[in-house]
């Protein structure tokens, strides 16, 4: 798994979301998601162009939304201040990802993600055209 949450940001962003040619933004800690040949350009991520991958509310409604694109099942076992995230692929392979007690919540959901999507046979990513409203909509966290 990545050594940092910016290394889990473009690990995720490179297997999960298609988008190889994204890179952290230093100076505002986002991650730029550039489009890589199969989208029509930066317009057509809309504003999803940009991503605060420190954000818990955004990363987890996005890592959950990519799981229900790509049939995985997602467990977050919660004990004090750590967490276990368990990712179990409903695909032939029936491969499952599970991080150790990660206290960093992004880093353990962004992380396990890109694990398990470097083992899946294919991955869905979002449709380019979609904003964050899509993916936090009904949430109140």
């Amino acid at each position: 798994m990545a050594d940092s949450l910016a290394d889990a940001a473009l690990d995720f962003a490179r297997y999960c979301l298609k988008q190889p040619e994204s890179f952290i933004e230093t100076a505002t800690h986002t991650l730029q998601v550039r489009p890589d040949g199969f989208d029509s350009g930066p317009e057509s991520f809309a504003d999803c162009n940009s991503f605060d991958y420190k954000d818990r509310r955004r990363v987890q409604s996005l890592v959950e939304y990519w799981c229900s694109l790509n049939d995985v099942d997602l467990e977050i076992l919660r004990k004090g201040p750590h967490a276990t995230y368990r990712f179990i692929s409903e695909d032939s392979t029936g491969d499952a990802v599970e991080t150790s007690g990660s206290i960093d919540f992004c880093y353990g959901l962004l992380s396990a993600a890109a694990a398990l999507a470097r083992r899946m046979k294919s991955v869905n990513p979002p449709q380019p055209s979609m904003s964050w409203s899509e993916f936090i909509k009904g949430r109140d966290r």
